[in-house]
């Protein structure tokens, strides 16, 4: 009798050990609110990767040349300055010289090194979706605009004999009848390119026997995307 008492009470001990750890490990699963299982936030610590990553919707000009100020559009960049990184040649990145940053909106220069690719907002270890940029060449009015409108023909009509006039900066940035001829930096807007097109607007030049070519085009929206500059 004395002797099964005896093992009982051995028994016990490890009965009570494992009753405990099972407790200990059940209050620690259940009080724990992140178990782990979060890529974002591993750790529970709000910080960055906390849901409230860097949101991209605009880079304006889309396509410029290196050393152009770019101003991108967003959400959730945060007061503290981070980084706006572009596609390198190799793959790689290149990070652009930041002129002011706030909460929604960045202007920053694009670097030496970027390539056609994406451009994206980097805030600690969080990272915008990317979007799309291209490397244009620096646009010259004088030297690679005005020479085509001198050859499609563009001045006879809009070189000094009313309404929309295209031999000088100050007068494509007057306009005519229809409003200004360019938009600064908003190529698409603009009724210089409309025109072109003949988006909404008769297509010029008119009565030519074809259109600008669209590598001409290409070359004009770029000067007025580069801020129709007089240079």
């Amino acid at each position: 009798m004395s002797q099964s008492f005896h093992v009982s009470r051995r028994s016990n001990p490890f009965r009570l050990s494992s009753a405990v750890v099972f407790c200990a490990a059940t209050f620690l699963w259940i009080g724990c609110s992140d178990q782990g299982d979060d890529p974002k936030d591993p750790l529970g610590s709000g910080g960055p990767g906390d849901g409230n990553e860097p949101q991209l919707t605009s880079v304006v000009p889309a396509r410029t040349y290196v050393g152009d100020e770019i101003r991108l559009t967003g959400s959730e960049f945060g007061t503290d300055e981070g980084t706006v990184a572009f596609t390198t040649a190799s793959g790689g990145t290149a990070f652009a010289t930041i002129s002011s940053w706030t909460d929604t909106e960045i202007t920053a220069h694009v670097p030496s090194d970027a390539a056609d690719g994406g451009v994206r907002v980097q805030v600690g270890t969080s990272s915008s979706d990317p979007l799309d940029f291209e490397v244009a060449p620096e646009i010259s009015l004088a030297t690679h605009v005005r020479p085509i409108f001198q050859t499609q023909g563009c001045l006879s009509c809009h070189g000094g004999s009313g309404g929309l006039f295209v031999d000088t900066q100050a007068n494509i940035l007057a306009g005519g009848g229809r409003g200004p001829g360019v938009i600064p930096r908003n190529s698409a807007g603009s009724n210089i390119i409309k025109a072109l097109h003949g988006d909404g607007i008769p297509l010029m030049p008119q009565g030519a026997p074809q259109p600008i070519p669209a590598a001409q085009i290409l070359v004009i929206a770029d000067w007025i995307d580069q801020g129709a500059r007089d240079n």
